[in-house]
């Protein structure tokens, strides 16, 4: 057990109009084993009863901050972390929820081996009738962190993360940049990459991600915002990294369009992949492809 005297942990909750899943939220850090957090409730000026439930819990640990983001939710979590008395950030969306043992466990594994940012998978819960029943699964990074999320793609879950908030500071922080909204925690994670390469992952799936409402991450387009991106890094790559991401940008825009039911631009942009590619990423393409046959 983790003493209560080691790392003040800020726990960074954006939050606009969810008052009910805050609730949830915010019930599942008061249960947590690790008690030596503080949340920060970064309020986008709600006009439900988001400040009543935060009334409710009657906990000091709890803050409540208001900001004007003007949509753009990299704005909300910026000014949470510059307001967070805590060595260690954590991430977590109102609408998801977090294992009672979740910072404790983070924590213990970020201590013992020395790393900077640790990272779990996430349940993926579309019906709360069966909450463990799918799984937003991570991957474990194996050589450059920087390449491997540049062309193989984000596996870092915002609502699984705890981070030492000298990294963050160091990496820059979030990009407000409105063109690559849903994906700003991915560009994060790319420059905090070029800051440490400590990043680990926790075993253990220690939170649900929730797919039951309005969610940023739907019916999207990413290679957009992953155009954007690879644009900031393109003078860092060579010629053949630059060219296996840029194939895992075309999967992206199959993905797309394959959603949209457009399987002809769809194919196009599969065999892009295919020829540009990494190997993970190529074998995912020829798969799509051979399910159009």
């Amino acid at each position: 057990m983790l003493k209560n005297n080691q790392s003040l942990i800020s726990v960074i909750i954006p939050a606009y109009n969810h008052a009910t899943l805050l609730q949830r939220a915010l019930k599942s850090l008061q249960l947590q084993t690790y008690t030596h957090w503080e949340a920060i409730v970064v309020d986008n000026h709600s006009t439900d009863n988001t400040e009543e439930v935060i009334a409710f819990f009657a906990d000091e640990r709890i803050r409540h901050l208001k900001v004007h983001n003007n949509g753009i939710i990299a704005i909300s979590r910026n000014k949470g972390i510059e307001a967070a008395n805590g060595s260690l950030i954590a991430f977590l969306d109102a609408d998801d929820w977090w294992s009672s043992a979740k910072l404790e466990k983070s924590l213990q594994l970020l201590e013992t081996n020395q790393m900077d940012l640790v990272y779990h998978d996430l349940w993926f819960v579309r019906d709360l009738q069966r909450p463990e029943k799918e799984k937003l699964k991570t991957r474990v990074f194996k050589g450059s962190i920087f390449l491997s999320l540049l062309q193989k793609g984000n596996t870092v879950i915002n609502s699984s993360v705890v981070v030492r908030k000298d990294i963050l500071v160091r990496a820059g922080m979030l990009d407000e940049n409105p063109q690559i909204i849903a994906s700003e925690d991915y560009d994060l994670w790319i420059r905090t990459a070029l800051v440490t390469d400590k990043f680990i992952r926790h075993p253990e799936c220690l939170g649900y991600y929730w797919y039951g409402g309005e969610n940023l991450s739907k019916n999207r387009n990413f290679s957009q915002a992953g155009n954007i991106i690879l644009g900031k890094y393109r003078q860092q790559l060579s010629s053949a990294d630059l060219r296996r991401a840029e194939g895992y940008l075309d999967y992206l825009q199959a993905i797309y369009y394959i959603k949209e039911k457009d399987k002809k631009t769809a194919g196009k942009f599969l065999i892009k992949s295919v020829i540009k590619a990494n190997i993970v990423i190529k074998l995912k393409a020829l798969y799509r492809l051979f399910l159009f046959k």
